[in-house]
């Protein structure tokens, strides 16, 4: 049997998030996670019937210009990081 390398679909520069994390930029390659964990904990199950799915997309719609309009002024949402969190994130970037 003989195995051949294959080169890969994407280039590494692409996917390699050390120099973001040296950075201390956004680790993630697409910031859609970031709105999909938001509206996961909106939701609050695995599994919503479909009318719980309509009003967390109408609660999350409302959401949206209130964020607009507050960076539009220059202000931003302050986010709670629990400190475990924040330690973690901060453990990359020392090595």
């Amino acid at each position: 049997m003989r195995v051949r390398r294959i080169l890969p679909l994407f280039q590494q520069e692409k996917w390699n998030v050390n120099l973001a994390t040296t950075d201390n930029e956004y680790r993630t390659n697409n910031l859609c996670e970031s709105w999909i964990h938001g509206f996961q904990q909106l939701v609050g199950c695995s599994h919503p019937t479909i009318w719980t799915t309509i009003e967390c997309i109408r609660k999350d719609a409302a959401i949206v210009p209130m964020h607009l309009a507050l960076g539009a002024r220059g202000q931003s949402l302050q986010k709670c990081v629990r400190r475990e969190t924040r330690d973690l994130q901060k453990r990359p970037r020392k090595l």
